[in-house]
């Protein structure tokens, strides 16, 4: 079986998943409408929505106790589906449940949205592939997570639940000042409690010696993400984002990769998105060679944006995306393996770690 074209494939196709709709985490500024689990101790973040599934060839059943993937009826493997944490039970002395300060991600990761309102949204700016605020709507989270919740359930997933780091995200601010001071005593708090690696996900829209003061608060790695460098696809797809250039983006990215380190700065790379692959690939390029990990993640469309019926590049397209950054990454001496916490470290949104052995 090869695996990683099982996971291209997947997270192309999508999976028909029948009955187990209380494993999807719908909403959200991360893998939201999606579902996830392993195979072979390979993490997979798959769609699940009904515009890819309802014509994907892949399903998971149930059997007995244990859980199988088919394609086209065909078994192919059995599959296993991360333990509901035991975080999910508690809530804090005020009564907030615990999974609506902080959600598990997969492979032994806890994520955040620190501020789940995005000033790009009050403008209609906001990146057209986003769900960040959706999240409210529903009920499911809260708005703004404190530093001491957010180090309750930090040191409570670390003891109870074997959680190895925290992705801590946010929505974009007209106050960066106020949001890195937010930020940082977050890191701060949760430091003090757990000790715990935490990866910080900001914009470059501020003062650049943020960079510096989150990681002394803190953090471990830091993503800077830029979603895209294609011009056509940043002035249509990510309105506001594209009132920082890239410029700005590489002038944060040199600093991040200053204080972090090479390797423990990263940058999303979104394809099916009407990019060109020659964007992709010297994007890629110049990042490697800055010390910044390209994380590239497929399209997942969320149900009720402007992306929502939109696929991602075909599987073959994308595996010779794979093959050609994986070896930017070996040509610069980068690598998962090697990143503290955060994304890249947990790999499931993309198949690129799973490249990384190619010659």
């Amino acid at each position: 079986m090869d695996t990683k074209k099982l996971k291209v494939d997947l997270q192309f196709y999508g999976v028909k998943i029948g009955n187990l709709q209380e494993k999807i985490r719908a909403t959200g500024a991360g893998p939201a409408s999606n579902i996830t689990f392993s195979i072979e101790e390979i993490p997979i973040n798959a769609p699940v929505t009904e515009f890819l599934t309802e014509s994907s060839p892949y399903e998971i059943k149930k059997d007995s106790e244990i859980f199988k993937l088919f394609k086209s009826d065909e078994y192919i493997t059995d599959i296993l589906f991360p333990k509901t944490p035991n975080f999910y039970n508690q809530k804090t002395a005020k009564g907030v449940p615990y999974y609506k300060i902080a959600l598990f991600h997969g492979c032994k990761c806890i994520a955040t949205t620190v501020f789940q309102k995005c000033d790009l949204w009050r403008e209609g700016l906001q990146c057209k592939f986003c769900a960040i605020e959706f999240s409210l709507e529903n009920n499911s989270t809260i708005p703004v997570k404190s530093p001491e919740d957010l180090a309750e359930v930090a040191w409570y997933a670390k003891t109870y639940d074997d959680i190895s780091f925290f992705t801590l995200t946010t929505g974009s601010s007209k106050n960066p000042e106020g949001l890195t001071k937010h930020l940082c005593n977050c890191i701060k708090a949760i430091k003090i409690k757990s000790g715990i690696p935490i990866h910080i996900q900001v914009s470059p829209n501020g003062n650049i010696k943020s960079i510096k003061d989150l990681y002394d608060a803190g953090a471990d790695t830091i993503g800077i993400h830029i979603e895209s460098f294609d011009k056509k696809v940043r002035s249509e797809i990510l309105p506001g984002k594209n009132r920082i250039d890239i410029e700005t983006y590489k002038i944060f990215w040199k600093e991040a990769v200053n204080v972090f380190g090479r390797n423990q700065v990263s940058s999303f790379i979104v394809t099916g998105i009407g990019e060109s692959t020659d964007s992709i690939l010297e994007g890629s390029k110049m990042l490697c060679e800055m010390g910044v990990y390209p994380y590239i993640v497929p399209l997942h469309p969320v149900p009720n944006t402007p992306l929502s019926f939109k696929r991602s590049i075909d599987p073959d397209k994308l595996t010779e995306i794979y093959e050609s950054v994986s070896r930017l990454l070996k040509e610069n001496n980068l690598s998962w393996q090697n990143s503290l916490a955060g994304c890249v470290r947990c790999r499931s949104c993309s198949a690129l770690p799973e490249f990384e052995d190619i010659t």
